[in-house]
């Protein structure tokens, strides 16, 4: 597998947008992570065609 994108330019709670190109049809995983457990929290991801 390989990486499309990677974004970490926010502090906790900060809206961070990662704009890229895909194929209609073809999966993709998102993957979520966060530096520590302390840090960890709720998130909301979302789709916004152009």
């Amino acid at each position: 597998m390989s990486e499309i994108s990677c974004l970490d330019v926010g502090n906790s709670g900060d809206t961070e947008s990662i704009p890229m190109d895909v194929t209609a049809g073809t999966p993709i995983d998102l993957f979520v992570d966060s530096y520590n457990n302390v840090s960890a929290g709720s998130f909301e991801p979302s789709i916004t065609p152009d």
